[in-house]
């Protein structure tokens, strides 16, 4: 019985209804730097306008997730340096 039970959780884990890691009005749920990170028009945005960025910043999602099917579109703007 052990191991039927252990088998119908991961099935129900394989299935579960998808979770969207993203509000689009804040970066609640996120570890992140919020001199680099914000929301602006619905996006969570990078950089500085006003500032030469020295180095990379990331951000991250506090919880785990298993099965992540990550779409992004990202927009670059030169210079790069």
């Amino acid at each position: 019985m052990k191991h039927f039970f252990t088998l119908l959780l991961t099935t129900a884990a394989l299935h579960a209804e998808p979770v969207s890691l993203f509000d689009g009005k804040t970066l609640d749920g996120w570890d992140y730097d919020p001199k680099i990170w914000r929301v602006e028009d619905g996006m969570i945005t990078g950089g500085s306008t006003t500032e030469k960025i020295k180095e990379s910043h990331l951000f991250c999602p506090k919880k785990s997730y298993q099965n992540l099917e990550l779409k992004l579109i990202f927009q670059v703007c030169l210079p790069l340096r």
